[in-house]
């Protein structure tokens, strides 16, 4: 899957309510997020909410 689509099906599922769990791949965000952390994004009233783990 593409960014873009990612980014707009993340957009469609946050914008219902609901979070959006994915695996993430590459090494851009490391160490912060590694290769193989599952994320969970959720929407809320003060901005993105991120966790990752491995």
């Amino acid at each position: 899957m593409n960014a873009a689509t990612l980014l707009q099906l993340m957009t469609t599922v946050l914008e219902r309510g609901a979070q959006f769990r994915f695996t993430a791949r590459g090494s851009s965000m490391h160490p912060l997020i590694r290769d193989g952390d599952v994320l969970t994004v959720e929407s809320l009233a003060g901005g993105p909410r991120v966790w990752a783990t491995s």
